[in-house]
Parts: structure tokens; C-alpha cells; sequence
């Protein structure tokens, strides 16, 4: 039975890239502050009249509220694609291992399937003879330094 564990998809894991999520709150909130900033600076340098703030003053909250929804619907595509892509690694990367692990079991099995090859060892009921010691030649072959008579020439 395998001691690893399939990865948990489900868990949305942090995302390793170079950028942060957009606080969504903080990027609407920024955009109201910055129109209506605007806004009254355009009032005080009389470049817009006091008549013309019923159409304006709605105008920050407006982008607000567009960039807030561009920001929620494109963001939570980009979280979803990098925790799908990040699921994908982490199922990728246990298959390796799986397939690893399957591989290497396989091949402890064939090896324990293979005979074992030893040297066989000496018949220990057979009596030594002459020929058995190496120092000694087999009956029957001579020696060029001896003559039959086992004298040296």
C-alpha cells in the first residue's frame, strides 16, 4: 500500500508569481478620493462652473465602481487560472512519483524473480586427489624440466 497521499485539490494554494492580488475595497476607494480630489480642483481653478457639479460629482464614483468590477471579474479569472495551473503541477508532480515508485517496485520484483547465481560449492564426499592441489600436475602430463624417471636434465 502506498504511504504517499494524493494532493489536496480542493485548497487553493498561494500564488509564487511576482505580483499580489488587488485589494478590490482599497483600489475603489482610491478612485473616489482621487475624482473628487480632482473634482474640487477643477471647481477652484474655475475651469468647471458650480452648475456643471451635478453631472460631475457622481463621475468618481462611477469609475469607481467600473474599475472596482473590472478588477473582481478579471482578478478572480487570473486567481482561478493560477490555482488551476498550480493543481495541475502539484497532480503532475505526484504522477511523477507515482510512476516512479510503480517503476522501481516492478524492478525489486524482477530481481526477486531472478535466480541467484552463486558459486557452487566444493563436493565436500569426494575424496582430494593429486590433481586437486594446484601445486601439483595432473597424473599423465610431464614437466619439460623433469625426464620420465622424475630426475632433472
Amino acid at each position: 500500500m502506498s504511504t504517499q497521499t494524493v494532493p489536496d485539490l480542493r485548497e487553493p494554494q498561494e500564488p509564487s508569481g511576482g505580483t499580489h492580488p488587488v485589494n478590490v475595497t482599497h483600489l475603489v476607494m482610491s478612485v473616489v478620493l482621487l475624482g473628487l480630489a480632482a473634482t474640487w480642483a477643477l471647481v477652484q481653478a474655475d475651469v468647471v462652473e458650480r452648475g456643471d457639479l451635478r453631472w460631475l460629482l457622481p463621475l468618481p464614483w462611477v469609475l469607481a465602481g467600473v474599475a472596482g468590477l473590472l478588477t473582481a471579474v478579471l482578478g478572480g479569472r487570473r486567481r482561478r487560472e493560477r490555482a488551476e495551473e498550480a493543481h495541475r503541477e502539484a497532480y503532475r508532480h505526484w504522477l511523477e512519483e507515482e510512476d516512479l515508485r510503480h517503476r522501481r517496485q516492478a524492478w525489486e520484483e524482477y530481481q526477486a524473480q531472478q535466480p541467484t547465481q552463486q558459486t557452487a560449492a566444493p563436493d565436500e564426499t569426494r575424496p582430494l586427489s593429486v590433481w586437486d592441489h594446484p601445486d601439483e600436475a595432473p597424473p599423465g602430463t610431464t614437466d619439460e624440466t623433469t625426464d620420465e624417471t622424475g630426475e632433472g636434465r
